[in-house]
């Protein structure tokens, strides 16, 4: 019978107090698309501003509280179709956040502010 060479390895460390739970998240602008066929039938939210956009950024919320350090993408940084909320501000607001960031990388005025987001 052939011999096999196994090697063990140390068990897995413990995690110490010092990690860091880090999370990146395109929040879409709080448009919550989940199938293919939304992109065309509800494309009209990406200009508008809709009432559901608080019940998903509130999700979101509750999803990014337990992490450290929060990377947003395509987050909306407050013109019409956000209701004039900056997004970044309300999640930081909501999920217990001390500290955050916007940068707004493409500024079309009150229409849109296409922005990232860092919360802290």
């Amino acid at each position: 019978m052939p011999t096999t060479n196994i090697t063990e390895t140390a068990p897995c460390r413990a995690m110490d107090a010092h990690h860091i739970k880090l999370l990146s998240f395109n929040i879409q602008v709080g448009i919550a698309s989940t199938h293919l066929h939304h992109y065309v039938t509800q494309c009209w939210k990406h200009l508008l501003p809709h009432t559901r956009s608080f019940d998903n950024l509130d999700r979101i919320a509750d999803v990014i509280s337990e992490f450290d350090l929060v990377a947003l993408q395509e987050a909306d940084g407050g013109s019409l179709r956000s209701f004039f909320i900056n997004q970044v501000e309300y999640l930081a607001k909501k999920a217990n956040f001390p500290h955050w960031h916007k940068q707004t990388n493409r500024n079309l005025g009150k229409f849109a502010q296409h922005s990232n987001g860092l919360l802290s």
